[in-house]
């Protein structure tokens, strides 16, 4: 079964295969292992959506989001 923690991560970058392949890798991890790897990507920002409805994102996510 899917791990539930997450209703969606979104993950933006200029290749949309590449964000296809980090959404499901990252989905899968917990939370501060996901971010820890996102953080080393180049060029890549990502958005968790908790099953509580909080929410994190990666360092540089909130230049695509409007808070």
């Amino acid at each position: 079964m899917p791990w539930d923690r997450y209703v969606s991560v979104t993950i933006l970058c200029e290749d949309s295969g590449r964000a296809d392949a980090l959404s499901t890798a990252v989905f899968n991890m917990d939370p501060d292992e996901g971010l820890a790897f996102i953080e080393s990507q180049e060029g890549v920002e990502a958005l968790w959506i908790f099953a509580d409805g909080s929410e994190m994102e990666s360092s540089g996510m909130g230049e695509y989001v409007e808070q």
